[in-house]
C-alpha cells in the first residue's frame, strides 16, 4: 500500500512541480525504558528550509526525543531533495540559503528519502529493502526509537577531538569497541554537523510562515573519511577493537565552536547502523 501510495506522490511530483509535507502526530503515553544505556540511535532527518512541516520534525527529535533520552538520540539535519535547493518560490524569500553537501546528497539518491516527502528520515537506516521501508515519516520516528531501545549495545564508540582554534586542524581518532561478535563487513562513517545555524525557515506553525530568523540544529555539513564510509572489519568477534585516525582543516565559513563529529559503524550488507557517538570540536 505504501509504494502505491509512492508512485502516485511521484506522479504528483511531475505534474504540479512539489513534494508535500507530512505532519508530525506521534509521541509517546508512556516512554518505554531503554534495555542498555550504552545503546544510541541517530535520527537522519532529512529536511529543507522550503518545507513548512519539517520544523515539526525537529522538534520532535529536540524538543521530545532528546530531552526523554538526553543520551541515546543523535541526530543531525540533512539538507537534501526539492525543499532544500536555492531555488526561488513565490512569497518565500528563501532564495539563497543552501546547507546541502555532497554526502547528504548521496545518500537522498541512495535511500530515496525526500522522494517519499517531508518530513521523513532514517532511524538508525533500519529496515532496509526495496521497498524503501528505511525511510520513516516523522511520526513513525518514536515508534522505531522504542523498538531500537529494547535491544542491547552491539558496540561502543569513542571520539577523541584534538583541535587548533588558530590553524582550523583537526584530527580526530574514533575507536570502536565490539561487544558481541556480528556477522558482515562493518564500516565506519565519520561527519562533521554545524548547530545553531541562523537563517530563513518556512515554518507552517509560526506567524508569520516565513522566519528570518530560524535557528537550524545540527546540520550536516560533510563526511570526513568519504560519504559511504570505511570497512573497518569483517566478522567481528566480541572484545574486537578498531581504531582509525583522520585529520583535516575545518571548513572557514563554519562556526567551530558550534562544530561536532558524528560517528557510526553500520553493516555494510543491510545498512543498519549498530552504534554510533557525537563530540563537539571544542570539549
Amino acid at each position: 500500500m505504501k509504494k502505491i501510495a509512492l508512485s502516485f506522490i511521484s506522479l504528483a511530483l511531475l505534474v504540479v512541480g512539489f513534494i508535500s509535507c507530512d505532519k508530525v502526530t506521534d509521541i509517546y503515553e508512556t516512554p518505554p525504558e531503554p534495555v542498555d544505556s550504552r545503546r544510541k540511535i541517530l535520527i537522519e532527518d532529512f529536511t529543507g528550509h522550503k518545507c513548512g512541516n519539517c520544523p515539526r520534525a525537529a522538534r520532535l527529535i529536540y524538543d521530545s526525543l532528546q530531552n526523554i533520552y538526553p543520551e541515546q538520540i543523535i541526530s543531525y539535519g540533512v539538507h537534501a531533495g526539492f525543499y532544500a535547493r536555492p531555488l526561488p518560490l513565490p512569497g518565500l524569500g528563501c532564495d539563497t540559503v543552501d546547507y546541502r553537501c555532497d554526502a547528504g546528497n548521496k545518500w537522498d539518491t541512495l535511500f530515496q528519502v525526500t522522494a517519499q516527502g517531508n518530513p521523513t528520515g532514517m532511524v538508525n537506516r533500519t529496515d532496509y529493502n526495496a521497498n524503501n521501508d528505511q525511510v520513516k515519516y516523522a511520526s513513525e520516528w518514536p515508534s522505531a526509537v522504542a523498538t531500537l531501545l529494547q535491544r542491547e549495545a552491539e558496540a561502543i564508540i569513542d571520539i577523541e577531538n584534538a583541535y587548533n582554534s588558530s590553524t582550523r586542524a583537526l584530527t580526530t581518532t574514533v575507536k570502536t569497541d565490539f561487544l558481541k561478535s556480528l556477522s558482515g563487513t562493518y564500516k565506519l562513517v565519520i561527519v562533521i554537523t554545524e548547530d545553531n545555524l541562523v537563517s530563513c525557515q518556512k515554518d507552517d506553525d509560526a506567524t508569520p510562515v516565513i522566519v528570518q530568523d530560524y535557528v537550524h540544529r545540527h546540520v550536516l555539513r560533510g563526511a570526513i573519511n568519504g560519504n559511504y564510509g570505511e570497512a573497518i572489519v569483517l566478522n567481528p568477534e566480541e572484545g574486537d577493537s578498531e581504531s582509525k585516525t583522520y585529520s583535516l582543516v575545518l571548513n572557514s565559513s563554519w562556526v567551530d565552536v558550534n562544530c561536532s563529529v558524528v560517528a557510526f559503524v553500520f553493516n555494510e550488507n543491510t545498512n543498519e547502523i549498530v552504534q554510533v557517538d557525537e563530540k563537539k570540536l571544542t570539549e
